[in-house]
């Protein structure tokens, strides 16, 4: 009996060993070809550390537990001691986290927290395209801070570390699409479709493609971030337009913006 306890004991500090040396391994070939100083200060790095000593701290506890029970009447003398080892490394993981989340909101671009909109709509030769349909129970095509929920919109949820994080060109780039100068490629339930300025439409005419924000055309539009308010209107109306004409407007505009009967004027 003893040496099955051992073994439990054994495999548990196994199994705590491999996790404790996963951050050391992962990503291997990346560390060797391109060396990177990492900063303690990093809210990137501080999440990864945070969950490294989460993990740690549980297999802790579970080991103590496992150990507590397998040596129940050993150990009834000692119920003090074995509460404080197995209560003692979760409380500490706890309040790393609770240090580091808010360590991570104060360093943070926003200070904290933001629940930012705006509407988009997305036209090539006059066709309105809609975003591929997301699935599964997060009900959303993108990330927790950037995505959206089939309702063209783009929602900013959470803290933002860098605004360009959360630009347009961003926004595309997480929804598995890219908006960049002159390019454009957006999935949607038919598949991936792509615009180059100079590709032509139906009508054979080149198109050119044009971002224009709140009616009026932006230069910079990949780098471009939406307004920091939470409902639509006042939020951003972008429209993204691959078409023959190179206008400095545009006609066109977001459904939200056309029920509460906001003009670009």
């Amino acid at each position: 009996m003893k040496k099955r306890g051992m073994g439990v004991i054994y495999c548990l500090m196994l199994i705590l060993l491999l996790v404790s040396s996963v951050p050391l391994y992962a990503h291997e070939d990346e560390l060797e070809s391109t060396p990177q100083v990492v900063s303690y200060s990093d809210p990137a790095h501080l999440h990864t550390v945070t969950l490294k000593i989460l993990g740690i701290a549980s297999i802790i506890a579970l080991a103590f537990v496992v150990v507590a029970i397998r040596y129940e009447k050993q150990m009834k003398k000692s119920k003090k001691v074995v509460f404080i080892a197995i209560a003692l490394p979760l409380l500490l993981a706890s309040l790393f986290l609770v240090g580091t989340t808010i360590y991570t909101n104060i360093v943070s671009m926003t200070g904290g927290p933001v629940h930012w909109h705006a509407d988009y709509e997305v036209w090539a030769c006059d066709k309105k395209l809609d975003l591929i349909d997301p699935k599964g129970l997060s009900n959303r095509i993108g990330t927790a801070t950037l995505h959206e929920h089939n309702d063209d919109r783009i929602h900013v949820e959470g803290v933002v570390q860098d605004l360009q994080d959360v630009s347009l060109g961003g926004y595309f780039e997480t929804i598995g699409g890219e908006l960049s100068p002159n390019h454009l490629t957006y999935p949607t339930n038919e598949g991936e479709l792509t615009y180059r300025t100079g590709d032509l439409c139906p009508d054979n005419k080149p198109g050119i493609l044009k971002v224009f924000v709140n009616g009026k055309k932006k230069e910079d539009y990949s780098h471009y971030v939406l307004t920091h308010v939470a409902y639509v209107p006042p939020g951003d109306c972008i429209i993204i337009d691959f078409s023959p004409e190179d206008a400095e407007t545009t006609n066109k505009i977001c459904a939200s913006w056309r029920a509460k009967e906001w003009t670009y004027k």
